[in-house]
C-alpha cells in the first residue's frame, strides 16, 4: 500500500501537465483501491476524467484509497464500452498478454511508441484498463485504434493496473508540451474503414479475414494519425474503386 501510494505521488509531481483532451477508463473493476488510485492519478496528471464499465462495488467504497481525488471520484462517469468506442476519437487499450503473429487485436506497441501517438492529438483520447484478472477481451481489444504493452523484462509481465496507468500517463505529461495535431473524428475512421472493408468484399477478399482486415485497418489509422484531408482522399480514391468494381461486376453479368 505504502509503495503504491508512493509511485503514484512521485510519479504524478514529476511533471507539470494538463492532459484535459486524455480520459482514463477501466472496465468492470473488482478492487476498490485500484480505482481509488485511478482517481487520483487522474487528479494527479490533470486528466479529464475518469470513467468506469459496469464496476463489481459502489464506487464510494474507493474512496479511502482516493486521498485528495475524492472529487474525480464522485464524478466519475459510468459508461458502458460501446458508448465508449463512440465517445473519443482515440480509444488506447492496454494488454500485457500478446497475441502472435496471426493475432491483430494483441498487435501491441511499446509506451514509447503509443505515447508519440498519443502526445501529438488535440483530439479526445481514452485509455482503457482492463478487468484486474483477465484484462480486455479481444473484442473489446479490436475496437481500440492502438493497444500499449509495458515489458516489464521478466517470466511475468502484468502490472497492477493503477502501476501501469502511473507510467502511462507519466510518459504522456512529458511529451505533451510538444506539437500537437488534430485528431480525425472517429466517425470519419469508421467511415474509412468501412469503405475498405466494402471494396475487400467486392474483390472477393476471403469473408473469414474480413475481421483480421477491419482489425489491421483501424490500428494502421491509429498508428499513422492521417489528417482529415488524407482520409477524406483515400475514401475518395475508395469509394470511384467501388464504383469501378460494380461496374465491372454488372458488365461481366450481362
Amino acid at each position: 500500500m505504502i509503495l503504491d501510494l508512493l509511485l503514484i505521488r512521485v510519479l504524478g509531481m514529476s511533471e507539470k501537465s494538463n492532459l484535459n483532451n486524455i480520459a482514463v477508463a477501466i472496465i468492470e473493476p473488482t478492487y476498490p483501491v485500484n480505482i481509488g488510485h485511478l482517481a487520483r492519478l487522474v487528479m494527479n496528471f490533470g486528466a479529464s476524467k475518469l470513467l468506469v464499465v459496469d464496476p463489481h462495488y459502489k464506487l464510494k467504497e474507493a474512496l479511502p484509497y482516493s486521498s485528495h481525488a475524492a472529487d474525480i471520484l464522485c464524478n466519475a462517469e459510468s459508461i458502458s464500452f460501446n458508448e465508449l468506442t463512440k465517445k473519443f476519437d482515440l480509444l488506447v487499450g492496454s494488454s500485457a498478454i500478446l497475441g502472435g503473429s496471426r493475432n491483430i487485436v494483441r498487435d501491441a506497441v511499446s509506451p514509447e511508441i503509443a505515447v508519440e501517438r498519443i502526445g501529438e492529438t488535440k483530439g479526445n483520447v481514452c485509455i482503457v484498463f482492463g478487468r484486474e484478472t483477465t484484462g480486455l477481451t479481444n473484442y473489446e481489444l479490436s475496437k481500440c485504434d492502438i493497444v500499449i504493452t509495458i515489458s516489464t523484462d521478466s517470466t511475468y509481465n502484468t502490472l497492477n493496473v493503477a502501476h501501469s496507468a502511473a507510467i502511462i500517463l507519466y510518459m504522456i505529461s512529458r511529451k505533451k508540451n510538444h506539437h500537437e495535431v488534430t485528431e480525425t473524428p472517429r466517425e470519419i475512421k469508421e467511415r474509412f474503414i468501412d469503405y475498405f472493408i466494402e471494396l475487400a468484399e467486392i474483390s472477393k477478399f476471403p469473408k473469414y479475414k474480413t475481421r483480421l482486415l477491419r482489425d489491421s485497418v483501424r490500428r494502421l489509422i491509429g498508428r499513422g494519425n492521417p489528417t482529415s484531408r488524407e482520409v477524406y482522399i483515400l475514401m475518395g480514391a475508395l469509394r470511384k474503386g467501388i464504383i469501378a468494381a460494380k461496374k465491372s461486376q454488372g458488365f461481366s453479368k450481362t
